[in-house]
């Protein structure tokens, strides 16, 4: 449910926010989770072995 206190965010300006703290790698990732692809899928297109992508995230 959307806030009517002006000044609120709307949902798609919380994520584009939330999107632009991360990389570009990140963004890449997150589009393809986005768009539903298997881990398979997504290892294929970024060109990262599914074993490599079911750790935790590197720190940056």
């Amino acid at each position: 449910m959307r806030q009517a206190a002006a000044g609120s965010d709307t949902r798609a300006e919380q994520a584009r926010r939330r999107l632009a703290v991360l990389s570009n790698r990140g963004r890449e990732f997150a589009a393809a989770v986005a768009e539903g692809s298997s881990n398979g899928e997504t290892g294929a297109r970024l060109h990262v072995s599914v074993r490599n992508g079911q750790g935790s995230p590197p720190a940056h």
